[in-house]
């Protein structure tokens, strides 16, 4: 019966190690699955900043893109000025001039057109004048010939100052 009593001891024995090898097996199995529920936490953390971050990168894409092609405009503006500028510029001689100058410079250019077209009328008149002198002779009554002095001032004060001294030339 010792023989019995040691065996069932010696199985007990083996029991309990077998019993606390299970229960060591289930603690570390517990652990695992632990770790791995806190792991397939931190990694669906992760995914969602992970998503987070590629949505700003996304939207960062899109505004470099849309900024891009705002400075492309931009470029092709500021070629499209400075042509016109150095246009401008060449037209003013090679100065830059500001936009009073440039308004002054128009003028002056309309005022020399104007004086050209005026001395060509002039030239006309006065050939139209001298034609019409040699096809009659005869001098003009004194009630009918020009006053010489009808700008105040005397000569030289109106604009058309050359056609009456032209006018005197002709004994008119």
């Amino acid at each position: 019966m010792e023989k019995c009593i040691y065996h069932v001891c010696v199985l007990v024995r083996q029991i309990a190690s077998a019993e606390n090898d299970i229960a060591k097996t289930m603690l570390e199995t517990e652990q695992v699955h632990s770790q791995v529920n806190s792991l397939e936490k931190k990694k669906s953390e992760l995914e969602a900043e992970m998503h987070a971050k590629d949505d700003i990168v996304a939207k960062s894409q899109a505004e470099i893109k849309r900024r891009n092609v705002e400075i492309k405009r931009k470029q092709d503006q500021l070629q499209q000025l400075s042509s016109e500028l150095d246009k401008l510029i060449s037209m003013a001689g090679g100065a830059e001039l500001g936009p009073l100058e440039i308004q002054i410079n128009s003028l002056q250019k309309s005022i020399d057109a104007a004086n050209a077209t005026i001395t060509e009328l002039q030239h006309t008149w006065l050939r139209d004048q001298s034609e019409l002198v040699s096809c009659n002779p005869a001098p003009l009554p004194a009630h009918v010939r020009f006053q010489t002095n009808i700008f105040p001032g005397g000569w030289g004060r109106g604009p058309h100052h050359m056609y009456f001294s032209r006018l005197k030339k002709f004994g008119a």
